[in-house]
Formats: structure tokens, C-alpha cells, sequence
């Protein structure tokens, strides 16, 4: 039978009949309003989690985030150092391209204009050809440079997920539990 204000109500009214006024209330106070299935048992409560647990949980999700952290910062570390030293040797390559000196002396050294003009044609297609090796290069370098950093932060990444979602799922369940119980 549905357990509602009209029952209540009905209820008052034959103890007040039978009692009075003053027992009656004083019965009805000790009788709650609701249904005694919805009243939850030790037992119940045991089942949610309790502030040590999620300090615990607390704890451990904050452990597990430094330890992401620490992965990722020597990740980088180790990334940054692979960039600055296929830079350096980027460097080194344009430091051996020849320089306007080279083509100056190149023309004091050049008996007639014909053939210095022949020998800077030839040096421009060198130079256009190591140019052109060395960005083909440098654009490898980058797209795996790029597919490195991709990698390890899709890693990082992946971490964070696999640690936090559990964490949270449960951390979640916990408040809508909490919730139903109030």
C-alpha cells in the first residue's frame, strides 16, 4: 500500500479518537513520513566509499600525475636535445655552402668572363643542389621530428586517459551513489 499524506492524515485521526490529541501527535512524531524500504541500513552505508577512501583515491590519482609529469618533462627533455643537435649539424652543413667571397675570388681567379660565367653557373647549380638536398633533408628531419612529438605526446596522453578515466568513473560513481543515499 502506497504510504502517502492521506494515509498519515487517516491515521492522526483514529489516534486522536482513541488516544487524544496530545499522544496521538506524540505517536505520529515517532513514525516517519516515508516508506521504511527507503531508510538506508549500515549495511547500505558500508557500501559507499568514505573520505579515506577518497583521499586515498586522492592520493593515488595525484602520484600517478607526477609520474606522467616527470615521464613527459624527460620526454621532452630528450626531444629538445635530438632537435638541437640536428640543428648544429644543419648549421655546420650551411657554414661549408660557398660564400660571396668564394664567387669573388672565384672571379679574380677566372682568365675570361665567359668562363666565369661558366663556372658560376655551375657553382649556382651546386649550390642550387645542396640547397635543395638540405631542405629535402630538413623537411624529413621535421615531419619526424613532428611524428616523434606526436608519438610521445599521444602517449602522454593515452597515460593521462588511462589513469584518470578509471579514477574519475569511479570517483563519479561514488557522488551519484552519495546522491541517491540523500
Amino acid at each position: 500500500m502506497p504510504y502517502d499524506e492521506r494515509l498519515r492524515a487517516s491515521i492522526l485521526a483514529t489516534l486522536t479518537e482513541l488516544l487524544g490529541q496530545e499522544e496521538a501527535a506524540a505517536i505520529m512524531e515517532s513514525i516517519p513520513p516515508f516508506d521504511w524500504s527507503e531508510v538506508a541500513t549500515k549495511t547500505d552505508l558500508e557500501q559507499f566509499a568514505t573520505k579515506s577512501d577518497l583521499d586515498a583515491l586522492r592520493l593515488a590519482t595525484k602520484s600517478d600525475l607526477d609520474a606522467l609529469r616527470l615521464a613527459t618533462k624527460t620526454d621532452l627533455d630528450a626531444l629538445r636535445l635530438a632537435t638541437k643537435t640536428d640543428l648544429d649539424a644543419l648549421r655546420n652543413d650551411v657554414d661549408r655552402l660557398p660564400t660571396r667571397e668564394d664567387f669573388l675570388q672565384l672571379r679574380l681567379e677566372t682568365p675570361t668572363k665567359v668562363e666565369m660565367a661558366d663556372a658560376i653557373a655551375s657553382s649556382e647549380q651546386r649550390m642550387t643542389s645542396h640547397m635543395e638536398s638540405m631542405e629535402y633533408r630538413l623537411q624529413a628531419s621535421m615531419h619526424d621530428l613532428r611524428s616523434e612529438l606526436h608519438a610521445t605526446v599521444h602517449a602522454a596522453f593515452m597515460r593521462v586517459v588511462t589513469l584518470l578515466v578509471p579514477t574519475t568513473l569511479t570517483g563519479i560513481g561514488i557522488a551519484f551513489a552519495a546522491a541517491k543515499v540523500a
